[in-house]
């Protein structure tokens, strides 16, 4: 499997830079056919502008759309953002209703497109219809950190083809970290992504995915037909340990030969490594398998939870991503934890838009935190 990566350092010039990183892959034309429809799905969690690296940078999605007319494709362009989000309000200030209104294109809304329900491997969910319907998907994923994988990018991108409040659902459903590895792996084999391009110019380092992770300049674009060889080559580029990211650790050791196999063309992985902060709770992605087997005993004292500091503004998305409503919020007070319904799913986190909440660990597994991961 071919990843092809390029140093990239600005937002500049990337019709070229995309056409350069895709010739080891063929280029777009072998990847469309004149008429097919072609679904772009970026990264939009929230309502943050580019800047803040929690969203795909819309001159990223713009070089895509006009490499799809290129090759004579038809764009379409959508997402479903965290289901605490308004997506208008989303889509504007992400840049990406300035983008639409500039490549005369219009912005798909996947929470009222319809959906139809998926049953693979012992999962069931529904993903938009449009994004089933499409000849051709491109998936844009954003490079960042994740307190609850590790890493978001390729392969938890497709998390936003499940339209609306079925999302915090899911985490609900499946909040064991594993688990939910297992049914982001089910979610990219009932989505089949024809070709996924990293936005790795400005990433999100530390407590990612949303604001309380910290903007970070990694310079670099990158694309495969595999979600899981480009998130494998982006962890190795970023510094991550690739078996604290869950889906990474279980394809691999499902697929023995997938690291063997990998190939990386264009600019080498050795001229740009860098170290991202890892969240707080990685070392945790370790540490629980281990423990599974005194969880009955030990349970109480294992845990990871939000807190919440002075910087809350009591906007109430916390209470709206919850799926447990084990939060409750009053204007001008922090918010209260019920915490033995939490399930430390982070859907809490990722939408606060105050860097106000921190997923902290109970005195057990930061008792094991010491040393490299």
């Amino acid at each position: 499997m071919i990843v092809s990566v390029k140093q990239q350092a600005e937002y500049t010039n990337l019709h070229e830079s995309i056409k350069e990183l895709m010739e080891p892959l063929g280029g777009f034309s072998s990847f469309i056919k004149p008429g097919q429809t072609v679904f772009i799905k970026p990264n939009l969690l929230s309502n943050h502008p580019p800047e803040d690296a929690i969203t795909t940078h819309p001159e990223i999605a713009c070089a895509v759309i006009q490499l799809v007319r290129d090759a004579d494709g038809i764009p379409i362009i959508g997402d479903s953002p965290a289901s605490a989000m308004n997506l208008e309000s989303v889509v504007e200030k992400t840049g990406f209703k300035k983008l639409c209104e500039e490549e005369d294109i219009e912005f798909t809304n996947l929470e009222k497109s319809g959906a139809r329900k998926v049953n693979i491997d012992g999962y069931s969910f529904s993903i938009a219809t449009p994004i089933l319907d499409a000849d051709v998907i491109i998936n844009l994923p954003k490079v960042k950190t994740h307190t609850l994988t590790t890493l978001t990018a390729a392969t938890k991108n497709l998390y936003g083809t499940i339209p609306g409040y079925q999302k915090a659902i899911l985490h609900k459903n499946h909040s064991n970290v594993g688990d939910f590895g297992r049914l982001l792996m089910a979610i990219n084999k009932a989505v089949p992504v024809t070709l996924s391009i990293a936005d790795g110019i400005l990433c999100l380092e530390g407590d990612g995915p949303g604001s309380a992770g910290t903007p970070v300049k990694a310079n670099f674009i990158a694309a495969s037909t595999s979600t899981y060889a480009l998130d494998f080559i982006i962890s190795q580029i970023i510094g991550v340990n690739y078996k604290t990211v869950p889906y990474l650790k279980d394809y691999a050791k499902e697929n023995r030969s997938f690291i063997s196999q990998l190939e990386v063309a264009g600019t080498q992985i050795e001229n740009i490594k860098t170290q991202f902060k890892i969240p707080n709770t990685a070392k945790a992605k370790l540490i629980l398998p281990l423990l599974k087997p005194f969880i009955p005993i030990i349970g109480k004292w294992v845990w990871i939870r939000p807190a919440f500091d002075n910087k809350c503004i009591s906007c109430g998305l916390c209470e709206k991503a919850c799926p447990e409503h084990a939060i409750t919020v009053e204007k001008g007070k922090l918010p209260i934890l019920k915490a033995k319904d939490c399930i430390g799913c982070c859907c809490c986190h990722e939408v606060c838009p105050k860097q106000a909440i921190t997923m902290t660990q109970s005195p057990l597994l930061t008792a094991f935190k010491r040393g490299p991961l």
